[in-house]
């Protein structure tokens, strides 16, 4: 009965850590894939998410470049999808760092890469 117990505890809690993540689980699906490989640089990048957000930062670094700020003034408000600008800089491979705030106000953060080779 104690190793039945002990086993329970820990399925309700990984259940539990299981369903924290799932909650505040944040990509869908990026433009370029992460990891993607190209052959020539995007001009735009789009994050879909799985439930609204509003972006508070996006940031790219190119190689070993300073980090670069993504514009994201034009979206202010709560949504899933979110298609920004970004710096074309030749073959090499770029970051994509974002922030974002939940409609639930849980701050959130994530990234991708893709790799260009021209």
């Amino acid at each position: 009965m104690n190793h039945f117990l002990k086993l329970l505890t820990l399925v309700s809690f990984g259940t539990a850590l299981f369903s924290q993540a799932l909650a505040h689980s944040d990509i869908e699906m990026t433009i370029p894939d992460n990891e993607a490989i190209l052959e020539e640089v995007p001009e735009t990048i789009t994050i879909h998410m799985i439930s609204k957000v509003r972006l508070t930062k996006v940031e790219m670094q190119y190689e070993d470049h300073p980090i670069v700020k993504i514009d994201i003034s034009e979206y202010k408000k709560f949504q899933k999808e979110f298609t920004l600008t970004i710096e074309t800089m030749g073959a090499g491979i770029y970051g994509i760092f974002w922030r974002a705030l939940g409609q639930d106000g849980h701050p959130m953060k994530g990234s991708f890469t893709f790799t260009v080779i021209e």
